[in-house]
């Protein structure tokens, strides 16, 4: 984790605290820590790994704030914020990115009106339900609504690839703790390298039977960061995170592995190209192997996959079906 996603983090605790009505010394002390990190010339993750204990030196960054920020660097997260962040419905900190709306309205908001989401916000400015609250009228019903529609326009629901990484690797190390998993590999657009990541798709492997299925999901949907179980199942679950990211967890077949982590990997193009081929060919290309007729030909790895319908391997980055098939 970079400055600029430090500073992000103390600015969160800051909102996060202001919505709650905390300490207003506390709120400030994090707002210039974050201004003060965000200015910094120096790399803080080379002062954590070098001398964490010139941290200090930064101005507003006191023992408690060192202590946050080399747990950011070496996880990704740290525990102040993630408790602070279960404290409230996650839908706050989305209404702050509504222009003209800061901690103190947003507080009002869901106070007075038990507004909790962006949704619910601009339900209550159509019902004119905002207008009777102090310092409000119908012109701010009619700002909101605007904000709205501009915010609605111009945000988008994917994360950025360092961000989602991130998420990833700690699920996996999550995981790991799991004695009932095997292999564990994240696929999707986060392994073709794409800038943004719409969600995370993870992939394993069990030790056992199908009685370790169980074991796995349930392991999965009690993670610390979970906010919500969309769907649970034997052989894939799907949860969102504290963060709004959604992750889909898949149990794979160990002798088919290779082939879903090309399934799951290249892009809806790439993968309708490669079985279009494939089927000319007398073939079938499918998360479970690459078939002839009923007999399974291919299906241990990716490299395996590839060589059966005709090409080399294809490295993730690239299966975007942008003429990559065609130069293999």
């Amino acid at each position: 984790m970079d400055n600029k996603a430090i500073a992000k983090v103390f600015d969160e605790v800051a909102d996060i605290l202001d919505i709650k009505g905390g300490n207003v010394f506390r709120i400030n002390a994090y707002r210039k820590a974050a201004l003060n990190i965000l200015n910094s010339p120096r790399d803080l993750r080379d002062i954590v790994d070098k001398a964490p204990n010139d941290l200090p030196k930064i101005p507003g960054i006191g023992q408690s704030l060192k202590e946050m920020i080399v747990q950011l660097v070496q996880t990704g997260h740290c525990k102040e914020h993630d408790k602070l962040k279960k404290s409230i419905p996650a839908g706050l900190l989305e209404m702050l990115h509504i222009r003209s709306l800061g901690p103190k309205k947003v507080k009002m908001l869901h106070g007075k009106l038990g507004v909790k989401s962006v949704k619910e916000l601009k339900k209550a400015a159509k019902e004119g339900r905002i207008r009777d609250l102090e310092g409000m009228g119908a012109r701010s019903e009619k700002v909101i609504l605007k904000a709205i529609e501009e915010y609605s326009k111009f945000s988008s629901d994917r994360t950025l690839i360092s961000e989602a990484k991130m998420e990833a690797m700690r699920i996996i190390e999550y995981m790991k703790g799991c004695k009932e998993v095997a292999k564990i590999e994240y696929a999707g657009s986060l392994r073709r390298g794409k800038e943004t990541i719409g969600d995370i798709d993870i992939l394993i492997t069990v030790k056992d039977s199908e009685k370790s299925h169980g074991v796995v999901m349930e392991h999965f949907t009690t993670y610390d960061d979970v906010l919500n179980v969309i769907a649970s199942g034997d052989t894939k679950s799907t949860i969102m995170l504290i963060s709004g990211m959604h992750v889909d967890l898949r149990v794979i077949d160990d002798h088919s592995f290779g082939a879903a982590m090309h399934y799951f990997t290249g892009n809806k193009q790439h993968n309708i190209k490669l079985r279009d081929i494939a089927k000319r060919k007398g073939l079938k290309v499918s998360e479970y192997g690459v078939f002839k007729g009923k007999k399974l030909i291919a299906c241990k790895s990716e490299k395996d996959v590839f060589k059966a319908v005709g090409f080399p391997y294809i490295i993730p980055e690239i299966r975007r079906n942008e003429g990559e098939i065609e130069y293999a």
